[in-house]
């Protein structure tokens, strides 16, 4: 509802109630009306950020995209090909002692 129907509705009060009556009640109407004036331009201004936010996501997602294409794709260990170094060694405990049974460091 914007001031116009406020206004509209206030006068149709005003015609209807009397100048005396309505002189009563006058105050508070006019704190509505000015309360939905402040309300108007908030929810203006909501949606102006609403839309500035949702650009800035837009370009944050298009910016990350962008980013990953450049990001190398990391191989498979079928593609890499194993490296003797990679495969697991068969460790011995019988290797980590001595002929004493003493630990070798």
């Amino acid at each position: 509802m914007d001031d116009k129907d406020l206004t509209r509705i206030s006068e149709s009060m005003k015609e209807r109630l009397g100048e005396d009556e309505f002189a009563k009640i006058s105050d508070a109407i006019g704190e509505l009306i000015t309360g939905n004036t402040l309300n108007l331009e908030e929810i203006k201004n909501k949606e102006e950020q609403i839309s500035k936010l949702q650009e800035t996501n837009q370009q944050l997602i298009t910016a990350n995209g962008n980013l990953l294409k450049q990001v190398p794709k990391a191989l498979d260990k079928d593609d890499a090909g194993e490296d003797e170094d990679a495969k697991p060694q068969k460790i011995n405990l019988r290797d980590a002692f001595d002929k004493n049974g003493k630990f070798i460091h």
